[in-house]
């Protein structure tokens, strides 16, 4: 059995009729279907925590949540304080009443320490008292602002980690509560959003704009974050759309050629997001414009193809409505093809262990799924509106084509230089495979997203302070007996997990229980820094936690499992930047050294850093699943439906032509692969087969009815290389327009992109022809003498 282009063709040729038959109504309902996706754009929700990338059935989901179940939020928030002196009375006034403001104001802020309000131990006449380093009333009087300073720095532990050793900076800390599962469900609220907020209007106050202040924290982010890039992305869509209408004015230069395919490109964009909207599925800002862009880009490609074959019948003919019909029956089949192997390269990012890419996958392919109904079905139908050409307007539309003497030119070119081209191509081949093995993953916002963009500015202004941190995590210690948290000799074995973590290249600092019990047992001991360590006996442990609670003291709960059983260790690491590099090793190091001293407890690990690694190791092998998956969809489906394993092979050349031009650019121009970069290859490996298919497919329908290679492959130039060349160049400006964001992975991707774009269309013009001519693998249909050299016809 083979597939038989002309009975395929004569099919599609009879849908175009149906099509047509009911236009009326196909207009109405897809009118009905933009109103009811206008509704469903209203519904539209956005995120931006890092939360959302995971699966619920993650194990760092799972871990996350039994984190919460002891010690409540795992997402805090702070505000890094710059001042001549962060001790002066104006200065710790300010503080106070921000952090009064915060915890009145801003949803779920469980508690703010800072330091005008944080737990300070000291020794009276009576025993202990837990309270604030500073007064009610704020003093005035200098001598007694230094008596603060003096007792803050007494207790060493404070110092480079709450206030500077230069007295110049201090740290704000935001504690959360456990925000509800279901809070904003039904709003489609995102909960750091209003967290992050809340803390932004605060900031935002008269009071407070001439204080230096740096907010930070995943919630702060998520704020920034999705207001940035909903604005961004907006901007760059307006170019993006500006810019396919000028080049289809330059182009077409017509009408109708401008109106039909923006008409079909809007309306396939709206109706898709619009269903996103309705089915309450959540968009991370980051990746929104990625789908979009796909469609903005694959819908003008669909129609600009079914616009060249009415076009050029028109010429013939002056008939609208045979040209139409002609249109669809030479391009139904192909555009169908096309849009079946994009779906399976873009769903193959379901292999990906990452919400977002997974997001990334599944609605680029609903959007191809409903650009392709639109086209076939809004395309025709706008085509067919209007009046036949007149006798002198057929004659002066019967001129020769100039894209015609140029495509056959470049077919005629191609064909005499086939040894050339194919040698020179193995040895790029060769030379971009080698920078291909030297690609590594990153996952680092400060590379990813560029210091241009203000928040990412001030995070980074944040990492190079003597005591502020981007991210941070916990390690916890379940200990297999009930109360073995009190016993010093697992305290000292906790004390030393510290002391290594602290070494660590990216620890910057520590906070654990061992601060509370080492800082009560010098207090006890009247201030003297020599005790400011675990005390040797059990019971001594066990009462000075007792008389730290007695005394005020409510902080050993975030630390300790104090309402349970002893049993669980807390250790949170604030560290100075994520570097991929070191991530995996700290994270290991770190297990090792638990096993070691804790043999017999559970050992867990949470939080923004190592979510970070984990999202890294997803990276690295989603990319590699998703792209031989996307290679295998693809192969698979040309040797089928061409039926010749040749076609199918030769199929493959362009489409991995990007994979190692963008991966030989990647690694010798040190671009890591994160995960924006990581949907380039499967995205155009589903975009770059688009132009093969129909380049392939109209070479098959050729050959079958001209038993003649070259000439087959001749009259594919002239009839199909203008559209190639146009959908091409469209999504080349389109993906330009990237390059004009501040936001670095923007410009990386529409580079890579472009690159990528580039070097498939020219696999497209000089491989594929001299592939198929060399491994003849079609069935000639027609006997005619081979013809060795072609010269240019135009068309009509």
């Amino acid at each position: 059995m083979t597939f038989n282009l002309n009975l395929i063709n004569a099919r599609f040729r009879k849908w175009g009729e149906f099509t047509l038959k009911w236009k009326w109504g196909f207009l109405v309902l897809l009118v009905m279907l933009d109103l009811i996706a206008v509704l469903g754009l209203q519904r539209v929700q956005l995120q931006s925590s890092w939360d959302s990338w995971f699966l619920d059935d993650d194990p760092i989901k799972r871990a996350t949540d039994r984190f919460e179940e002891y010690f409540g939020n795992s997402d805090d928030a702070a505000i890094l304080v710059e001042a001549p002196d962060v001790f002066a009375p104006r200065v710790l006034k300010m503080i106070r009443e921000l952090g009064n403001d915060l915890e009145k104001e801003v949803p779920f802020v469980d508690k703010v320490t800072s330091l005008a309000e944080f737990e300070f131990s000291r020794g009276t006449e009576s025993g202990m008292l837990v309270g604030n380093l500073v007064p009610d009333v704020i003093p005035t009087d200098p001598q007694e602002v230094e008596a603060i300073r003096k007792l803050a720095f007494a207790k060493s532990n404070l110092v480079n980690k709450l206030f500077s050793d230069d007295s110049k900076q201090t740290w704000i800390s935001i504690r959360l509560k456990t925000i509800p599962k279901d809070f904003g469900k039904k709003e489609g609220i995102e909960p750091l959003y209003v967290v992050g907020e809340g803390i932004h209007k605060v900031l935002s106050r008269e009071k407070y704009r001439e204080f230096d202040l740096k907010e930070t924290g995943m919630a702060v982010i998520a704020y920034d974050k999705t207001n940035f890039f909903t604005k961004e992305a907006a901007r760059i869509t307006m170019m993006a759309l500006g810019a396919v209408v000028i080049l289809l004015i330059f182009t077409l230069r017509s009408v109708r050629g401008v109106v039909v395919p923006i008409v079909t490109m809007v309306s396939s964009i709206m109706l898709s997001y619009g269903i996103l909207g309705f089915l309450d599925i959540k968009i991370d800002t980051s990746a929104i414009t990625i789908p979009l862009y796909l469609g903005l880009a694959i819908s003008v490609g669909y129609s600009i193809h079914i616009i060249n074959f009415f076009n050029r019948r028109f010429r013939e003919t002056g008939k609208r409505k045979e040209s139409v019909l002609y249109a669809v029956e030479h391009t139904g089949w192909p555009l169908f093809f096309t849009a079946l192997t994009t779906i399976g390269c873009m769903l193959s990012f379901n292999f990906v262990d990452i919400t977002t890419i997974r997001w990334v996958g599944n609605t680029s392919s609903a959007i191809i799924i409903v650009v392709y109904l639109f086209a076939m079905i809004l395309t025709p139908i706008l085509l067919s509106l209007g009046k036949d050409a007149s006798t002198r307007q057929r004659s002066s539309i019967r001129k020769p084509i100039f894209t015609d003497v140029v495509f056959g030119g470049l077919g005629n070119w191609t064909l005499r230089n086939g040894k050339k081209i194919i040698a020179i191509s193995m040895i790029l081949f060769i030379f971009l495979g080698v920078g291909t093995t030297k690609v590594y993953v990153d996952f680092d916002v400060f590379n990813g997203f560029g210091l241009k963009i203000p928040y990412v500015k001030r995070l980074w202004d944040i990492t190079q302070s003597k005591i502020g941190s981007l991210y941070s995590y916990n390690v916890l210690i379940e200990l297999p007996e009930d109360n073995m948290a009190k016993d010093p000799a697992v305290l000292r074995k906790f004390e030393e997990l510290d002391a290594r973590i602290k070494h660590l290249e990216l620890t910057k600092n520590t906070t654990s229980i061992l601060e509370i019990i080492k800082d009560m047992n010098r207090t006890l001991h009247n201030g003297d820094n020599s005790y400011y360590k675990i005390p040797e006996d059990r019971d001594l442990v066990t009462q000075l936690l007792f008389l730290y609670e007695m005394s005020g003291g409510s902080e050993s709960k975030q630390w300790l499992d104090v309402e349970d059983d002893y049993r669980m260790l807390r250790l949170n690491v604030s560290i100075k930047r994520f570097v991929a590099t070191e991530v995996e090793k700290e994270m290991a190091k770190i297990e090792g050294i638990a096993a070691e001293l804790f043999p017999d407890a559970s050992f867990g690990m949470v939080g923004t850093f190592v979510e970070g690694a984990v999202i890294q190791n997803y990276i690295a092998k989603g990319q590699l699943s998703s792209f031989l998956i996307a290679l295998l969809v693809i192969a698979v489906l040309m040797v089928i439906v061409f039926r010749s394993l040749k076609a199918g092979l030769i199929a493959l050349i362009p489409n991995l032509t990007p994979v190692f031009v963008i991966g030989g650019i990647m690694g010798y121009l040190n671009i890591p692969l994160d995960m924006m970069t990581m949907t380039i290859i499967p995205m155009l490996l589903g975009i770059a087969v688009d132009d093969s298919i129909h380049f392939i497919n109209h070479v098959k329908f050729e050959i079958e009815n001209s038993g003649n290679y070259d000439e087959g492959i001749l009259h594919t130039f002239k009839t199909v290389g203008k559209a190639l060349f146009m959908t091409s160049f469209i999504l080349i400006i389109t993906f330009s327009t990237y390059m004009t964001s501040i936001a670095k992975f923007y410009v990386v991707l529409g580079i890579l992109v472009i690159l990528g774009l580039l070097s498939a269309l020219l696999a497209d013009y000089l491989i594929t022809p001299v592939l198929i001519k060399w491994t003849r693998p079609f069935k000639r249909g027609k006997t005619l003498p081979t013809v060795r050299k072609m010269s240019v016809q135009t068309v009509g």
